[in-house]
């Protein structure tokens, strides 16, 4: 199984953009630490502030998508002739590995969003799906009956996710609607 190989090795990626993008406690990134606020073009300035943000947002969009993909693969072998526990064992824990991937990074937009308080606003939000959700897949057990809704419901908050991380970043860059979430996640 072609996905199988994939899921991995964009988890992996994945979770090298959200160490790498790790923002250290003086919110600047930049070996030579805090630069003067009033240098255009430097690590402190609100360009580059919200340059930085909205593609911690896009990361975090990827890292959805491979939440998405995994939850398809599942699907498809919770409905398979005989299904196999092992292999939905492996993308249970593929899936797990993408949302907490998400979550690094989320938390990394955290400290970059001081620049827009409703950005914040809205990564806070996230945060609160994010942890249901997870929540959600670790009551997955295997059984197509009970795990196909509720994988389907997963897939509609991730979704939902998607659309307001991508309107986050259409509000860091000055946008003025974002998503509204819809439902949020139950175990």
């Amino acid at each position: 199984m072609a996905i199988r190989y994939w899921i991995p090795m964009t988890v992996a990626f994945l979770g090298s953009l959200a160490l790498a993008s790790t923002v250290p406690s003086h919110g600047y990134i930049s070996r030579d630490g805090p630069p003067d606020p009033g240098t255009p073009g430097t690590a402190g300035s609100p360009t580059i502030e919200v340059q930085q943000l909205v593609a911690g947002l896009g990361f975090n969009v990827m890292a959805q998508k491979g939440e998405l993909a995994v939850a398809s693969v599942m699907q498809s072998l919770l409905q398979a002739p005989t299904p196999d526990p092992a292999l939905f064992t492996i993308a249970k824990d593929d899936m797990l590995a993408f949302m907490s991937a998400g979550m690094r990074i989320r938390a990394n937009n955290m400290q970059l969003s001081k620049v827009n308080p409703q950005v914040t606003r809205g990564l806070a939000q996230l945060e609160q799906t994010q942890v249901l959700q997870i929540a959600l897949v670790n009551n997955l057990t295997g059984n197509a009956a009970a795990d196909v809704p509720k994988l389907e419901r997963l897939q509609g908050e991730i979704e939902a996710a998607v659309q307001r991380n991508q309107g986050l970043q259409s509000l860091a860059t000055g946008g003025s609607s974002i998503p509204m979430a819809t439902k949020m996640a139950t175990p």
